[in-house]
């Protein structure tokens, strides 16, 4: 999974989310801000709005019927 631009205070493309279903945005203190059922665009990759989000270090988590993916985000 590659989370571009990162930092970002606006928006990220999350790339390489081929069979993956679901993504979610976990806080530093574990805390799940977001879950949204994910349909990727240009085949493997989706854009995600972080400009509501607080600046701060988050993760993202991918979750697919095989496997789970968790990258970081920070957010300036």
């Amino acid at each position: 999974m590659g989370i571009h631009p990162n930092p970002s205070s606006t928006s990220v493309t999350i790339s390489g989310i081929g069979g993956m279903n679901l993504l979610s945005v976990i806080d530093i203190s574990g805390r799940t801000l977001l879950t949204q059922t994910v349909h990727p665009q240009n085949g493997h990759a989706i854009t995600l709005d972080v400009s509501n989000l607080a600046p701060g270090t988050y993760f993202v988590r991918l979750t697919g019927p095989r496997q789970t993916v968790v990258g970081k985000l920070i957010v300036k």
